[in-house]
């Protein structure tokens, strides 16, 4: 079973904490399971809906983001939520928390990061926009509560549909592998990002435990721009 840790320890909301300004941005995704895992996923747990990748800048100079997936309708109130806080000068993740709602069981987590090469899912998205790697980068996530060895690599380019228009894409993947001693992340992510100033996600895939999950871009709900730190704090 797919399951999704998303939000803050503590009470869960099923609303986006985050609080986006106009100069923040927004981007609205449409979201579904795939394959046979996915179908039957959906007998217990949401299967599609929509989602929304938010980034602010707080009053401490930090990027904080959010992905949160809301379920379809006749599941009104399920979600799952990954948020995390970033230091975009040291490239690193300050604080990440995790939530889902599924029924009536609610689950949350959180955590302050101390290691520098120590990302989640929220963040690792942030910081391949913004820092893509040209080479296999290992680094660890924070992943429900544990912490597991993973690689970021680039996988090349390919097209996608944005803008009402076919686009190149670069295409960035963060997997698990085996480290004696140490426990195997058994999710994913792949992101397709648009050759855009901002690297926009066109589209995004999750994984957990051989359940994918594909993320859509819709343009014309979206909010475009990351926001502004400047010449001197941005990430190269």
């Amino acid at each position: 079973m797919l399951v999704f840790y998303l939000g803050l320890a503590g009470t869960v909301a099923a609303e986006p904490t985050l609080k986006a300004a106009p100069d923040d941005e927004v981007l609205v995704y449409r979201w579904k399971v795939e394959g046979i895992k996915g179908i039957l996923l959906r007998l217990v747990a949401p299967g599609r809906g929509e989602g929304s990748l938010t980034t602010v800048l707080n009053e401490q100079g930090h990027f904080e983001t959010e992905l949160h997936m809301s379920a379809e309708r006749r599941r009104k109130g399920d979600f799952y939520r990954y948020g995390s806080s970033v230091d975009p000068v040291a490239k690193r993740s300050l604080r990440a928390w995790t939530a889902q709602k599924i029924g009536d069981k609610e689950k949350s987590r959180e955590a302050d990061l101390e290691h520098e090469d120590l990302i989640d899912l929220a963040s690792g998205i942030l910081l391949v926009r913004r820092d893509p790697p040209t080479l296999r980068r290992q680094m660890r996530i924070w992943s429900n509560g544990k912490i597991y060895p993973v690689v970021i690599e680039p996988r090349g380019e390919g097209r996608t549909d944005f803008h009402g228009r076919q686009t190149k894409v670069r295409i960035y993947s963060i997997t698990g592998y085996r480290v004696p001693g140490e426990r195997e992340w058994k999710g994913g992510l792949e992101l397709l990002l648009a050759d855009d100033a901002s690297a926009t996600p066109v589209e995004m895939f999750v994984v957990n435990k051989g359940v994918r999950a594909r993320l859509r871009l819709d343009e014309e709900a979206s909010q475009f721009g990351l926001p502004d730190l400047g010449q001197t704090a941005e990430l190269p």
